[in-house]
């Protein structure tokens, strides 16, 4: 009985030992996992920050200008016809030029 239980005082002495390289080894697996975290996290939030910037720098435009340009054409145009008078009269000017050749 004597050895059985010196066997079972080493076994236990083994196991502690055993345990506390496993906890130490995983608290080593932690940090590294934590350090790894830490950079992925820091990397999102950049991609956030440039995605929003990538919005307002080229999307933002379209917008505006999809908003903006009609009525910048319209008023171009307007203007391009005072020039030039009604479109008759432009049509017979192109017929009079092709009879000159």
């Amino acid at each position: 009985m004597e050895e059985e239980f010196n066997s079972l005082d080493k076994n236990s002495v083994n196991n502690k030992s055993s345990i506390e390289d496993l906890l130490r080894e995983n608290i080593r697996y932690n940090r590294a996992i934590f350090s790894d975290m830490q950079k992925i996290k820091r990397h999102m939030m950049w991609r956030t920050i440039f995605n929003v910037i990538w919005l307002i720098l080229f999307v933002a435009p379209l917008i505006v200008a999809a908003i903006w340009l009609p009525s910048f054409i319209s008023d171009f145009t307007a203007q391009f016809q005072g020039f030039t008078g009604n479109s008759s009269n432009t049509i017979d000017l192109l017929q009079q030029l092709q009879q000159l050749k």
